[in-house]
């Protein structure tokens, strides 16, 4: 997928959270873990990440890269995401 096309979705996908204030299940550091609450590991093929073979204590994961095709969608029940209301400071990383 061409970074453009990338964008384009984060931006939308963004977007969508913001007008429709979807709600994720905040973790107790006050996170929302995309991967369980998206099911990437079940629309995803497990993929190497930027640190290679590294693990860290804080890797909740297995795998903390996926590999996604550009066919794929990500979609959310509203009712899961954000029951505190939109975090002030988002980002996907």
């Amino acid at each position: 997928m061409s970074r453009f096309w990338f964008k384009i979705r984060i931006s939308v996908f963004i977007l969508f959270i913001t007008c429709f204030n979807i709600s994720f299940q905040y973790e107790d550091n006050g996170f929302v873990d995309l991967i369980k609450e998206l099911d990437i590991p079940k629309i995803g093929v497990p993929a190497q990440g930027m640190c290679g073979q590294f693990h860290n204590n804080y890797q909740i994961h297995e795998y903390p890269a996926y590999s996604l095709t550009k066919d794929a969608i990500l979609t959310v029940a509203t009712h899961q995401a954000f029951p505190k209301g939109f975090p002030r400071d988002f980002s996907l990383l």
